[in-house]
């Protein structure tokens, strides 16, 4: 009886060790993600799956989405190896609640699939101005694959969208004083490169790092705005603004998608920190482990994330570029190129940790930190101006008669920003332009949007607009000269520079000969206007 006892026992054994390691298989050949059962010979394995006790999930259960979630606009710098026109990418993310966590529980960050963008929707009842962190999106039959932290959107879905009728009023703030913190992370098969004391360094000075994010940041500001480390805890292990995680995730030898490691640094951020660890931190900057991927660097616009590739979280040219997404600044270019812009920081980074530059008119105007010389012009209302133009790294030289940027309201789409772009001090390595005047548009009454630097100037150039406003008058731009002092002067560098809305008269029976064109003479360079 106790053989007949043994010997079923160890059927029973034998059967329970075969169930679960047939189990084992399917979880592995059905479960990666839910979106890569393509294989026709799933559909059958899918049959006899139930049968032994599968569900296919590896963190939870596919869900609908039920509730809008918050759209968040992340700019997204690539790697090198692709042409300029290619270096950004825009991808759009919601923030997502799991069903199973507390109400104050900080969402999780999904992606969107297929790539949806107001842009490429072509339902035409979208009209809503998308604000990134408080415009939500809702579309019946959204599913929420757990596993990649995707929102995947059925075809022809209709979108809805709805957004704060206060949404500008929640513009981050560009004065005072901020906390950030860094996050270094440590993976399974790699992690950070730079240590935590290094990156500390890089981002706050607190060893022997003279240019840094802080330095930077103050500089610019003229102390007016203030990233301070977030302040030390060590029963969380945050030391000079830095804080290391664990995750535990295959990185290197794996192709693991971002989402994944993303949301993975978040869940060990709130077991670490606590479940509404966000709201302590105004900036939280996150140093990738080093891995084979595709991006230098990303950032939530107006929200507060970033995140960098390994060693790129150590150059404050990209650390600058990112944190300004947060503050809301779009890119600065030139007329085909989104990045051209080298004279700003919302330009093209550069992978060194010691880079002095500030940023473009438009961006400065948006900032405030030289409000106190500020010029608006209504050309329409004041026809002319003349006035010296002093550039932000000599602010501290100015008096009262002198500008560091002057806006012209312009036309319907664009205002213009005219400027000094002085290479020295806190801005000596400013790229193009240096120490000459830029002229650079920038969408009307929104002077964070994308920039297009359009005109250098040095002394004795004009800049003209032609039918300004739609009327037959011209718009000059003159700079009369340049002069500089000389650095150990007291007296600023500076340009003096001419504003002026022309009427060139026209006679239909009068042409001008100018190269081998005939031009009437509004269409003249302004120079030759109304003479004879």
């Amino acid at each position: 009886t106790h053989s007949i006892y043994l010997y079923n026992s160890l059927k029973f054994f034998r059967f329970f060790i075969q169930f679960y390691s047939l189990k084992f298989t399917f979880n592995k050949l059905l479960c990666p993600s839910f979106t890569t059962h393509k294989s026709s010979s799933y559909k059958y394995l899918l049959l006899f799956y139930p049968f032994v006790g599968g569900v296919c999930r590896s963190t939870k259960q596919q869900t609908y989405l039920k509730t809008p979630c918050v759209l968040l606009k992340s700019e997204i710098r690539l790697s090198k190896g692709r042409s300029a026109e290619h270096e950004n990418h825009v991808k759009w993310r919601c923030e997502i609640r799991d069903d199973d966590d507390d109400d104050d529980t900080e969402p999780y960050i999904f992606s969107m699939e297929p790539d949806w963008s107001p842009v490429l929707d072509l339902n035409e009842t979208i009209t809503e101005t998308i604000v990134s962190g408080l415009t939500t999106f809702f579309a019946p039959g959204c599913v929420l694959d757990w596993d990649r932290f995707a929102v995947i959107i059925p075809p022809d879905s209709v979108v809805e969208l709805e957004t704060p009728a206060s949404a500008r009023s929640n513009d981050p703030k560009t004065t005072g004083f901020k906390k950030v913190l860094v996050v270094r992370v440590v993976a399974s098969d790699t992690e950070t490169t730079a240590t935590q004391a290094k990156i500390a360094d890089k981002w706050f000075g607190t060893g022997t790092a003279e240019v840094n994010l802080r330095s930077k940041y103050r500089q610019c500001s003229y102390g007016k705005l203030k990233l301070n480390p977030a302040p030390d805890k060590p029963e969380m292990g945050i030391k000079n603004g830095v804080v290391t995680v664990k995750i535990d995730l295959v990185v290197r030898a794996n192709v693991v998608d971002d989402m994944v490691i993303l949301n993975k640094i978040h869940t060990a951020l709130k077991e670490k920190l606590g479940k509404q660890y966000k709201d302590d931190y105004d900036h939280i900057a996150l140093c990738f482990p080093r891995a084979k991927r595709n991006w230098k660097a990303f950032s939530v616009v107006g929200g507060k994330i970033t995140g960098y590739d390994d060693d790129i979280c150590l150059a404050v040219s990209y650390q600058m570029h990112e944190i300004g997404h947060n503050l809301m600044l779009q890119h600065s270019g030139i007329i085909g190129d989104e990045y051209g812009d080298t004279s700003c920081t919302m330009g093209y980074s550069v992978n060194e940790d010691n880079t002095n530059r500030c940023f473009s008119a438009p961006k400065s105007w948006f900032l405030g930190w030289y409000a106190n010389r500020h010029r608006l012009l209504k050309p329409l209302q004041t026809p002319t101006f003349s006035g010296r133009l002093v550039g932000l790294s000599q602010y501290q030289k100015t008096v009262a008669r002198d500008y560091i940027i002057v806006k012209i309201v312009g036309t319907s789409k664009n205002d213009i920003y005219v400027s000094l772009n002085t290479a020295t001090g806190i801005n000596s390595d400013t790229g193009m332009g240096r120490n000459k005047v830029l002229i650079t548009l920038a969408e009307t009454g929104d002077a964070s949007s994308k920039s297009t630097l359009v005109r250098e100037l040095n002394a004795g150039q004009s800049h003209s607009i032609n039918n300004f406003e739609g009327t037959t008058k011209t718009l000059d731009i003159h700079v009369y000269e340049i002069t500089d002092p000389g650095i150990r002067s007291p007296l600023p560098q500076f340009a003096r520079i001419g504003v002026k809305l022309m009427t060139c008269n026209d006679n239909k029976n009068i042409r001008f000969v100018h190269g081998r064109k005939k031009r009437s003479c509004s269409k003249m360079p302004v120079k030759y206007c109304n003479k004879v």
